[in-house]
């Protein structure tokens, strides 16, 4: 009885150990986390962990999200969604060591709460049940600054990590960037010779200016520049054609000590039409442009002589001739999403984007520069020491449908059947946007270069910075790099109409604004934040299951065409038998005939709906083996090798307390017999 009533105790003192563990867990351990995903999903990274730190004065963040209607809703995706954002905005809170200051708000239906969330720019997603959810952030800081993400779309979940942590760095540094932009191109508007009255005109900006202007403050770099300005954060570089050496050692020293670069380089910019001139002149005129000097110093290239053509990815242009016959223009590009790097916050949620006679970008093996030669006449590499090549990651890239075409086919009046003819595709995808980063030494090694002689004669040196530059760069280097420079042009992405009212309304056509003002907002960021990537998927299908239920749709759907290919053939044959009827009568009445037709169809679509049955049955039937297969390992499997393994531990222990109890008589009884001795 004693011993019972001691079992018993024995079972409520672990019970009231295992609740005192699992309070005081609760309590002391709330902060620590184990992530056990493969990519460690719920793991801030260390670029996000330091922006968590970085600000100098407390943020709060506000969360606007709807937890009742969430709830109530039997969609457990948008629950597991809505919990993950709430995870990581405390990961964030916990990372940030007291600088940043999480709320929680449930945003009710019709409640003076929701008015706020209304009013703060929150976007509220219909339910389903006549009520909205709200799933939203809004971030304040000490001088009154306010950043908002709308809603936390779960499509665009794997970006969750970089959109808090831009949000955080914006409040933490609220200064409007400095963007550098240097180029020849008539971006600012102007005066432009008409093609079409061949009189001198007035062209308005570039809507790519106009919307970076919005966004940042703009600084026009000469195209002579000796010097970036130290405001610069980012220097935006446009077309750069016959760039001096001194310009160039400005933007190599700018690179090395920490600026970012946004580089537009085009083997063939069709915006670059020379003013003035007859027709003749301005096909036959030079519109490349290069950063070859800078480029081969960090291992990378950009076709000079030959541009990009895709058979899949080609513009459809009017080829002339009667009826304005459309024909695949190769050199033209309408690139698509599946083109575009998944995992880069800059392309990852764009769908279209328009190139014009864009090169390849490429790793180069022979990568030192000569400043000592001409940088305007396209400097060769010389035989010196090559130094850590740049790493490329690509952001746009052509299909396997591609092949280079010379850019002599395309200056006097392209044929686009000559180059779709004359096409074989080379089964390579080709690059034409990418990220360049790593360590890189300067395309300058013997220091700063000697000041261009002025048409006097004179050496024209002006003021020249002291020191003779870094000989590598400090850290990792961070340029976006573009084979094109027509991607900034109106022309291939928006479309400009004045309906009376005295304001053009501009109308997107493709998304290649988005993509340059996304680089420089990217880049305008610390590198903490550039080093953010997309993270992988949250969800984790069942991939034998994905594969069993796509096997069965590919045989449904052969058979589903197969009965609508039955259903054309019995509707013509009934149609021919209709034309053959002997009286030549219109007759409503079907003939035996037909009637025999009919019913022989019939016969074969209900055959045919049984074997679609059927599919559909051993796909379930697949599905749930595997399910119950799944469900006796958790249920059944798993806890009875737990029980086996608590068992044979028991044995073991067991078993030595029995040798304990041997030993110890053992030597009990040889004391015995010592004793009597």
């Amino acid at each position: 009885m004693s011993r019972t009533l001691g079992s018993i105790a024995a079972i409520i003192l672990l019970g009231a150990i295992f609740l005192g563990i699992n309070m005081l867990a609760n309590a002391g351990l709330r902060s620590t986390r184990i992530d056990l995903t493969k990519e460690g999903l719920y793991t801030l990274t260390k670029g996000a962990g330091n922006i968590a730190k970085s600000p100098k004065e407390p943020i709060t963040l506000t969360l606007y999200i709807s937890d009742g209607v969430i709830r109530s809703l039997a969609n457990p995706q948008i629950q597991l969604h809505a919990r993950r954002v709430r995870e990581m905005l405390e990961e964030f809170q916990r990372r940030s060591e007291g600088k940043i200051v999480l709320k929680l708000v449930d945003p009710e239906p019709f409640s003076e709460v929701e008015d706020r969330a209304v009013e703060a720019g929150l976007s509220g997603v219909p339910a389903g049940n006549g009520e909205k959810i709200y799933l939203g952030l809004v971030g304040t800081n000490s001088i009154d600054g306010r950043e908002v993400l709308p809603f936390f779309d779960p499509r665009n979940e794997r970006l969750m990590e970089y959109e808090i942590a831009r949000l955080i760095h914006t409040l933490a540094d609220p200064k409007k960037p400095v963007i550098g932009i240097m180029t020849a191109l008539p971006m600012k508007g102007g005066f432009a010779i008409d093609p079409r009255t061949r009189q001198p005109a007035q062209t308005p900006a570039w809507e790519i200016r106009r919307e970076l202007g919005s966004l940042f403050e703009l600084k026009d770099i000469d195209v002579t520049a000796k010097e970036i300005p130290a405001e610069i954060e980012v220097l935006v570089v446009a077309h750069p054609k016959s760039l001096s050496a001194e310009t160039l050692f400005a933007i190599d020293q700018f690179v090395l000590k920490g600026g970012k670069l946004i580089a537009f380089v085009d083997p063939r910019c069709e915006i670059d039409a020379p003013p003035g001139g007859d027709q003749m002149q301005q096909m036959m005129a030079d519109r490349s442009s290069s950063l070859s000097t800078l480029l081969d110093a960090w291992g990378v290239e950009i076709t000079k002589d030959r541009v990009v053509g895709d058979r899949s990815l080609g513009v459809a242009v009017n080829a002339g001739g009667r009826g304005g016959e459309a024909v695949t223009f190769l050199p033209w590009l309408d690139v698509r999403a599946a083109q575009m790097s998944e995992d880069d916050p800059v392309t990852s949620q764009l769908s279209r984007i328009i190139l014009a006679s864009a090169g390849e970008i490429r790793a180069k093996a022979d990568a030192a520069a000569d400043p000592s030669k001409d940088a305007a006449a396209d400097p060769k590499p010389a035989a010196t020491p090559q130094g850590p090549k740049a790493t490329i990651t690509p952001l746009l890239s052509s299909t396997e449908q591609s092949e280079m075409v010379d850019v002599s086919k395309l200056s006097i009046m392209p044929d686009p059947k000559e180059l779709l003819t004359s096409f074989v595709a080379s089964g390579q995808k080709r690059v034409l946007a990418a990220r360049l980063s790593g360590k890189v030494t300067t395309a300058f090694p013997n220091g700063r270069p000697a000041a261009a002689p002025a048409e006097d004669g004179k050496t024209d040196a002006g003021p020249q910075p002291p020191g003779e530059g870094l000989k590598e760069s400090n850290g990792s280097i961070n340029v976006v790099l573009f084979a094109d420079a027509d991607i900034l042009s109106d022309r291939y992405w928006v479309d400009s109409r004045d309906i009376g009212l005295g304001v053009p309304i501009v109308q997107k056509i493709s998304d290649n604004g988005d993509l340059v003002i996304n680089a420089v907002d990217n880049l305008c960021g610390s590198t903490d934040l550039i080093a953010i990537r997309a993270r992988g998927g949250y969800t984790r299908p069942f991939e034998r299951i994905v594969e069993i239920q796509r096997n069965a749709e590919q045989k449904y759907l052969a058979q589903q065409k197969e009965l609508e290919g039955k259903l054309s053939q019995a509707e013509q044959r009934i149609a021919e038998l209709q034309q053959k009827r002997p009286d030549g009568s219109s007759s409503i009445f079907l003939s035996d005939e037909q009637q025999k037709e009919i019913e022989k169809f019939r016969a074969e679509m209900v055959q045919t709906r049984k074997e679609l049955r059927n599919v559909q049955l051993n796909l379930r039937k697949d599905v749930e083996r595997l399910g119950d297969a799944m469900r006796l390992a958790n249920i059944a499997i798993v806890p009875l090798g737990v029980t086996l393994g608590a068992i044979v531990l028991s044995m073991v222990r067991s078993h030595r307390r029995g040798r304990s109890r041997h030993a110890r008589a053992a030597l009990s009884a040889q004391d015995g017999r010592g004793i009597g001795a």
